[in-house]
């Protein structure tokens, strides 16, 4: 009961008499708004146990709040349990369905059918909504797959090899947690590991799913379903290359069968081959050193001093020994580059003499030109 107080107010009718009016000010149970009724019948507010200010409180209340518990407390006490889910109203409901229908509920006859169908292909022109135009033009399938797979990430319940487990456990032990990025989205395709302080892309490539076990002649041809995947795969892998080398960005790719061979240390040699390595000098103590790190940052302080509680000071770089938009290749990408580079070569020695000489050598160059010389006379 939230009912506060029951007083009486002048009123001025229309005739000019004054009469009596009962007010009753109530609190609202959902919301604790102190109002006045504005209903005429008070003596049903003063019987209910439950008041509201407005219909958005009560049907909040009905929803989730004291009305739905109070529903809920006298159907639980008269049947048990929601009247809807008692063997009572089941079975009063298929008694009057399959009087009605044939069947035991309504969504089964064939008048509903029927109908949905009707609807549907006035308001879509299909029978379903789902294969509407209407619904198909909404849908971004790429966006779904993008948002399911970040769903998946958060969760922890992605798909996960036991190569790409000891990687991770390999790139945090010797970067930190916060620098490495698993599963990194990039030209519309997932990278399974970015690390931020050296600006480094690594992929773990299944020898299979990737193509690295077979000739890609061979997978082209190929009329299986798998093979058309594992086609698709090898094009999606070209495209990325071509972009990290045009971007300027690192890509170090490193297979299955690879890490599982390899121990920890074999692992991380490999790994820091790849890597953009920068030399320094500390010109204080005149001493040389490197350091892994993204193209972007700028040294300020010096690691060698402060391991030596030195002053602090900027070190020089000398070079970089990994230059940026460098793609590590093998298999039938590393064979198909060198046979590309081939052709480009004698394209270039049918057009310039001096590459043509150069490649041939000197004697050689000599001897052919001796013998051009003789034909000519």
């Amino acid at each position: 009961m939230t009912l506060i107080r029951i007083y009486l107010i002048d009123r001025i009718t229309k005739n000019n008499c004054k009469r009596k009016k009962e007010i009753i000010e109530l609190k609202c149970d959902e919301c604790n708004k102190i109002y006045n009724s504005k209903s005429c019948s008070n003596s049903r507010l003063k019987k209910s146990k439950l008041h509201f200010c407005s219909k958005k409180c009560s049907a909040i209340s009905f929803s989730k709040g004291k009305l739905r518990d109070e529903s809920k407390k006298r159907l639980f006490e008269i049947y048990g349990s929601f009247f809807v889910q008692t063997k009572e109203f089941k079975e009063k409901s298929e008694e009057s369905c399959l009087e009605k229908y044939g069947v035991i509920s309504y969504i089964l006859s064939d008048e509903y059918k029927e109908n949905t169908k009707s609807t549907n292909l006035k308001k879509y022109g299909k029978e379903t909504y789902a294969g509407s135009n209407n619904h198909q033009s909404k849908l971004d399938y790429k966006n779904i797959a993008k948002k399911a797979w970040i769903t998946k990430i958060k969760n922890g319940t992605c798909s996960k090899s036991k190569p790409e487990e000891k990687l991770y456990i390999l790139l945090i032990n010797k970067f930190g947690e916060n620098n490495v990025v698993r599963q990194f989205f990039i030209l519309k395709q997932w990278v399974d590991f970015y690390i931020k302080n050296i600006d480094l892309y690594i992929q773990v490539d299944g020898v299979y799913w990737h193509g690295l076990n077979r000739d890609i002649k061979d997978i082209k041809k190929g009329k299986t379903s798998q093979d058309k995947k594992i086609y698709k795969q090898i094009l999606r892998d070209k495209k990325l290359n071509q972009y990290m080398i045009d971007n300027n960005l690192n890509l170090v790719r490193i297979t299955d069968e690879q890490l599982k061979v390899f121990s920890d240390e074999e692992t991380y040699c490999y790994l820091e081959n790849k890597m953009p390595t920068y030399l320094y000098i500390c010109e204080p103590q005149n001493k040389e050193f490197e350091e892994m790190h993204s193209i972007t940052t700028v040294l300020e302080k010096c690691p060698e001093c402060e391991k030596n509680n030195l002053p602090e000071h900027k070190p020089k770089r000398l070079i970089c020994s990994a230059t940026p938009g460098t793609v590590e290749l093998y298999g039938q990408d590393l064979i198909d580059k060198v046979k590309s580079d081939a052709k480009q070569l004698k394209k270039d020695m049918g057009k310039s003499e001096k590459q043509y000489s150069n490649m041939l050598g000197e004697s050689k160059y000599q001897s052919v030109q001796q013998r051009i010389d003789k034909q000519r006379r």
